[in-house]
């Protein structure tokens, strides 16, 4: 599907319904996850058993588990697949009972808090544990004390996004399944939102209480995280965006002035162009001052005027990349410099 990245260049303008790559993508996962799973299911009664009790959009959440997305990815040993898979199993039969309790019993907000977010499914993270890279082995869960505060903060973040502008929300909704907040004891004055390839659909922000983040921020990281979402799942079911470039090699980001690898910078147009299209085109009656706003499409806008996708291929060459990355890359800054002209007249 050689079209792909240049119809995702399309619909991060928000505006095309009919554009759904993002969900295209995330459906083909969930198939790559089952298939990964096919040999567990097809010689265990009880993970098969397992899997027909289940709807699909169930289904798709316990598989999209950060434990259970790391033991059928990392070719861990079938034992450790199948304990972590049940185990999510149980788990979400046991969240399915509460969230039935707790629809009973409406005053039972403090176990709700904890468990899920009130939009759409969104599951709000505070302690469970698993698996993350490097630096982010050490991290605690989120401090009992700050959970009502950063529940509500994301909870009025995202409220306000599909408030102000649905399409985006929809985007946000379709991919993200988990938002784990936690605590890091030994930089506690860290702040982070980020994600990681090896968990697509999970948000990772963490010691978010430092970042005094409004709305618009929130939402910006939200979103930001959810294009590299996106990508990751179009990396395991298309192609990898920068096939045999080495991680070492080096590039300066026109937004932040941080090295980047050449797939981060890759990665980083596409990130930039969705959050530039979203404040660019951001209503006038949000609860995002318009000032705000335009200080976030600014700044979005400010590394395409560098001609990032155009300096790139310079350096590596015209072959280096694939043909649909680099058409893509360039239809971005295109459309971006075109922008500019246009409200700048």
């Amino acid at each position: 599907m050689m079209n792909d990245l240049n119809n995702f260049v399309q619909y991060l303008r928000w505006s095309d319904s009919t554009l759904r790559c993002p969900l295209v993508w995330k459906t083909d996962y969930v198939r790559y996850l089952k298939d990964k799973a096919a040999p567990l299911v097809e010689q265990d009664k009880e993970i098969a058993d397992a899997f027909r009790s289940f709807r699909d959009e169930e289904l798709a959440v316990i598989l999209f588990c950060p434990r259970v997305l790391w033991a059928l990815t990392q070719d861990t040993p079938h034992v450790t697949t199948r304990q972590e898979m049940l185990s999510e199993f149980f788990s979400h039969r046991a969240r399915r009972l509460n969230q039935q309790s707790s629809a009973a019993n409406d005053s039972d907000e403090s176990n709700h808090i904890q468990t899920h977010l009130s939009i759409d499914g969104v599951t709000i993270d505070f302690e469970s544990f698993f698996e993350l890279p490097g630096e982010f082995q050490s991290l605690a869960p989120a401090p009992t004390r700050r959970q009502e505060t950063e529940y509500q903060r994301i909870n009025s973040a995202l409220m306000e996004l599909q408030r102000a502008f649905p399409a985006v929300f929809a985007f946000v909704k379709d991919l993200t399944f988990r938002i784990a907040v936690r605590f890091r004891p030994d930089r506690p004055h860290f702040n982070l939102f980020g994600s990681f390839t090896e968990y697509p659909g999970t948000m990772l922000i963490v010691n978010p209480w430092r970042s005094k983040a409004d709305d618009a921020q929130m939402i910006e990281a939200i979103v930001h995280e959810n294009i590299h979402h996106a990508i990751a799942m179009f990396e395991a079911v298309r192609h990898d965006l920068t096939p045999g470039l080495p991680a070492s090699s080096a590039h300066k980001s026109p937004w932040t002035g941080n090295l980047l690898t050449c797939h981060q910078f890759v990665e980083a147009c596409f990130v930039w162009w969705g959050l530039y299209q979203m404040w660019l085109n951001w209503p006038l009656a949000s609860s995002v001052p318009e000032d705000r706003a335009r200080a976030l499409c600014d700044r979005s806008l400010k590394g395409f005027i560098a001609r990032p996708a155009t300096e790139l291929v310079r350096e590596l060459g015209t072959t280096t990349l694939p043909n649909d990355t680099t058409e893509a890359l360039f239809a971005i800054e295109e459309a971006a410099l075109q922008s500019r002209e246009r409200h700048a007249a």
